[in-house]
């Protein structure tokens, strides 16, 4: 928690008091530097841990699936192409970070408004299948609740 606040603080002070023409200073890429590799770092840790619960979570659900040797539905297999496209949104954005604050270094406020106008449209994409695939998993569940609801005052 406390990295995650320095780092939020050292981003926002970079990405404010970038200087128009000159970029970013020797004395401040010292900061920067470290900063973005720690970053990456604990991206990689975090999708490696999110890597190893997903596994575990889809052999669960193969050894259920086999116990009544059923196969997956349509449904879970949206689910894990949704999942894995996240997952891979996820990779991207964690390199375009690292690579576009290594990269920024060198230049200047107005090529780095272009460059990161690039990485907007990932950070976008990612948010847009994340609320896409909520609300479908938020539909999916009241639609069992209910059916199942139904179903039980039959009896």
């Amino acid at each position: 928690m406390g990295f995650a606040v320095i780092y939020a603080g050292v981003d926002t002070y970079f990405r404010i008091d970038i200087d128009e023409d000159k970029g970013i200073s020797a004395k401040e890429s010292f900061l920067y530097i470290p900063v973005f590799s720690i970053k990456l770092i604990f991206d990689f840790v975090a999708i490696a841990i999110f890597f190893i619960c997903f596994k575990f979570f889809y052999r669960q659900k193969l050894k259920a699936l086999n116990k009544y040797q059923e196969k997956l539905s349509c449904y879970n297999r949206f689910i894990i192409v949704t999942v894995a496209l996240l997952y891979v949104l996820r990779i991207v954005d964690s390199i375009y970070d690292f690579a576009v604050g290594i990269v920024s270094i060198t230049l200047t406020r107005k090529v780095l408004d272009n460059v990161f106008l690039v990485g907007e449209v990932v950070v976008h994409l990612e948010n847009f299948v994340e609320v896409i695939m909520f609300s479908y998993l938020f539909f999916f569940q009241s639609q069992r609740k209910y059916i199942s609801n139904v179903q039980t005052d039959k009896y």
